[in-house]
């Protein structure tokens, strides 16, 4: 609009102004996953001014090439972001978008109180200082209790707090000692007497400890102690306490054995019968003595034995059991293979046969002493079946002095001896016979494997009623059973094929024994084929070969072996136990495993074909 200020006149005239839109942002912000999780985003929608666009932001990542359309801004927190965009005309646009603000979770030395203890047996506490309530892990994460916890043990700990998906964590210490350890280890009063100890071991508390007892010692170890019960209370260095009571100190003072023998035989005299004790005490009366129930008033004398003895002390240098008693004579009798694996199974069979001979191990000097006086006696010939080592074993002699007592001629006595210092006591049984005495009898039995042989033991040389059967080597019963079946008879069940020995006494009711020594042989009398499934090729002599029972009574055979990938590892045409396969190929000893046999055998003119595996295992 022009006006002429003269005339008044005006003059309208109408321009248009070209231009873009203005620009316009719109922002859809999205706050961040949880704590330090950098995935907040603002995503831009553009318009307005004249495209490409710029976009630039303090922070994020965005798109730094020119645009025609909008994008987003990630890798965002928290907080307010500014954000410009710039059109292509050099027109800017700011504008501020807020992020959503993330949880402030924190644990510092002040969010907790810790609670330590001074004694063992007191307990500590994790208190939360704030309006929050933590959780108490432990070093291996294993969640034990939530504040407040006011039992806490001493410990390292982790104080979790947690809020939305933010956690902190707080490593924490309750601080306190070891529970108390105490122990004592006691030493018995011995023989001798006040010679008992008690030592204390202890742990636990705050060290520095001292020892406070019942009767007034301060020390942590006591010595010269007496029999009785002992209390002590132990202080640390914080002055806690714990005690230990009731610590005993007993006695170890064993009763040793008076007599060497728990039974002695001796032949009836006339009128009272002398009976030289088996002991080495040369002074029985100091002893309260004992005889069949009451007290003995009757004479000590004093009697000397003539005493056989054999040394074995060079047989224990031959290693272990078994051994073979090849040869012993005694008043005559002969006595030859006999079985055993200790030195007292060899004394109890000579007892056996040798009634009244009394024999005697002492192992200490390895010696077998005893022997009846007037009888005569040959040596010991043993033979090591390891090393087959034979010994002769020769008769020594010595004369020792014993005391004795006398007892009538009833067939059996009770004498007791006692200490009257420890009350120890020891029991003689004294068995008065007269010297014709049974005969030790061998009979030979055979019993079929899986089988059984009844045998029944002669008793016309016992003077009285037979009262008791048993077996007194029953270590010698490897491949047998025997059930008594009667007063005299018993049941020998074969269990495998093999050798045993029976030492079979038979004692009747005036105290006299027989010994019967029964050797027994069981057989195998089938003739089925049985392949066993494995053995251990070692050469310990024992289960070294692939063996197959019975195969020799089929020598129309043919034994073919395969490793686990079908390679034939061995062949044999009328294959034998005596000459068997030993887990060989090519003079090499093949590995451990398994292996696949194939036998072709003719039983009873009809091939027949058996297979299977078997395990080699050395």
């Amino acid at each position: 609009k022009v006006t002429d200020l003269i005339t008044d006149c005006e003059v309208l005239d109408a321009f248009v102004i070209d231009g873009p839109a203005p620009m316009q942002l719109t922002a859809v912000a999205t706050g961040a996953s949880g704590c330090d999780m950098y995935d907040a985003s603002i995503c831009l929608t553009i318009s307005g001014g004249t495209g490409p666009y710029l976009i630039d932001a303090p922070e994020g990542d965005f798109p730094t090439d020119p645009l025609f359309e909008g994008a987003c801004i990630t890798s965002l927190y928290e907080g307010i972001i500014p954000v410009t965009v710039t059109d292509a005309n050099g027109c800017s646009i700011t504008t501020s978008i807020e992020l959503p603000d993330m949880p402030v979770v924190a644990l510092s030395a002040d969010s907790v109180t810790i609670n330590g203890y001074t004694c063992p047996g007191e307990i500590g506490a994790i208190i939360s200082n704030t309006a929050n309530e933590y959780l108490i892990f432990d070093e291996n994460n294993n969640l034990l209790a939530m504040t407040p916890w006011m039992d806490a043990p001493a410990g390292n700990y982790i104080v979790r707090y947690t809020n939305g998906n933010c956690t902190a964590e707080l490593p924490v210490t309750v601080d306190g000692p070891e529970e108390w350890a105490v122990s004592a280890n006691t030493q018995a009063v011995g023989c001798a007497g006040a010679d008992g100890s008690i030592a204390l071991s202890v742990a636990g508390g705050n060290g520095d400890y001292s020892f406070t007892w019942a009767h007034g010692a301060t020390e942590d170890t006591l010595t010269g102690l007496t029999e009785g019960y002992y209390s002590v209370t132990i202080t640390d260095g914080m002055g806690c306490s714990t005690s230990l009571d009731s610590i005993f100190i007993d006695i170890d003072c064993p009763c040793q054995p008076v007599f060497n023998v728990d039974t002695f035989y001796v032949v009836l005299q006339p009128g009272l019968t002398e009976v030289c004790l088996p002991t080495d005490v040369p002074d029985i009366e100091v002893y309260d003595l004992t005889l069949d129930g009451s007290t003995y008033t009757g004479d000590i004398g004093e009697c000397t034995d003539n005493a056989i003895f054999y040394g074995y002390g060079m047989l224990d240098n031959l290693g272990d059991p078994p051994y073979r008693l090849d040869q012993w004579s005694y008043s005559g009798n002969q006595v030859t293979d006999f079985d055993f694996n200790t030195i007292q199974e060899l004394v109890n069979y000579m007892n056996q046969l040798d009634v009244f001979g009394n024999w005697v191990n002492d192992a200490a000097q390895s010696s077998i002493s005893g022997g009846q006086p007037g009888a005569s006696y040959g040596p010991l010939v043993i033979t090591h079946l390891g090393s087959n080592t034979t010994l002769n074993l020769q008769v020594n002699t010595v004369s020792v002095a014993h005391p004795s007592i006398f007892v009538t001629n009833e067939p059996t006595h009770i004498f007791i001896v006692e200490d009257p210092d420890n009350g120890c006591l020891d029991t003689l049984f004294i068995n008065v016979q007269e010297s014709g005495q049974p005969t030790t009898d061998t009979i030979y039995v055979t019993v079929p494997l899986d089988g059984s042989s009844t045998v029944c033991l002669e008793t016309d040389e016992l003077p009285g009623t037979p009262e008791l059967l048993s077996n007194e080597c029953p270590a010698l019963m490897l491949n047998t059973q025997i059930v008594l079946t009667s007063g005299t008879c018993l049941d020998i069940n074969g269990l495998s094929v093999g050798d045993d020995q029976a030492c079979m006494v038979i004692c009747d009711d005036l105290g006299v024994c027989d010994t019967t020594i029964v050797i027994i042989e069981v057989v195998d009398t089938s003739t089925q084929l049985v392949i066993y499934n494995g053995f251990s090729p070692n050469e310990d002599g024992y289960n070294d070969f692939f063996k197959i029972k019975n195969i020799e009574l089929y020598p129309d055979n043919t034994l073919t072996i395969f490793n686990r990938w079908g390679n034939m590892v061995y062949q044999k045409t009328r294959y034998t136990n005596a000459s068997p396969w030993k887990g060989i190929y090519k003079n090499t000893y093949l590995p451990d495993g398994s292996y696949f046999y194939i036998l072709e055998v003719t039983i009873n003119g009809k091939k027949e074909r058996f297979s299977g595996y078997v395990e080699v295992r050395r």
